[in-house]
């Protein structure tokens, strides 16, 4: 921005009375974890990777403005009881299928490399790591389009204690519905 940068804008609209419980969704170019505990640190309520896509928009409005969400996962999802809309994250790519085939592969690749980070943080019991890296993983699947798994990343965001990780058996039901994708993607990429 040419005036502030968004931390700036940030701490500013924090500071104004009326305004310091109203979310701010900061759109990024980058995403790093430093950026994004920085972003925390300062009050941004959440963030969006550009480009934006439109369903990846209209989520996280309703997640603020507590639309209800079954009619808009309806409207989301046009592909009933898939793990990926492959559909919409086509669409939003221009209908460019190598382009889709590609963003399949490498959200492949890192959700592969993020269940052993999970496995890592909950065996060290490292809470502000796992909720990074929950939450990390929940933009990726998000701009997948793997809708199941982004809802149910959503349900542990909010999860406060390293224990309620571990008693909802949160590792395996991340694992199952990676599992599922991956099934899913093989169907996809030729």
């Amino acid at each position: 921005m040419p005036v502030l940068n968004g931390y700036e804008a940030t701490k500013k609209i924090r500071r104004t009375e009326g305004f310091r419980e109203v979310p701010i969704i900061a759109i990024t170019g980058s995403f790093s974890d430093e950026e994004v505990k920085r972003g925390y640190d300062v009050g941004i309520t959440d963030f969006l990777i550009k480009p934006v896509a439109p369903d990846q928009l209209d989520l996280t409005l309703k997640k603020y403005l507590q639309v209800n969400e079954e009619t808009s996962k309806k409207r989301i999802l046009k592909e009933n009881d898939q793990h990926i809309a492959y559909s919409v994250l086509l669409e939003s790519l221009g209908n460019d299928t190598e382009t889709t085939q590609e963003i399949l592969k490498q959200a492949n690749a890192f959700f592969e490399l993020a269940l052993t980070d999970l496995s890592t943080c909950l065996t060290n019991k490292d809470l502000e790591s796992l909720k990074l890296l929950v939450h990390q993983m929940r933009g990726v699947a998000a701009n997948a389009r793997f809708i199941i798994l982004a809802d149910t990343l959503k349900r542990y965001e909010e999860i406060s204690a390293i224990e309620e990780y571990v008693e909802t058996d949160f590792l395996n039901e991340i694992r199952a519905e990676i599992e599922a994708i991956k099934k899913q993607i093989i169907l996809y990429i030729r």
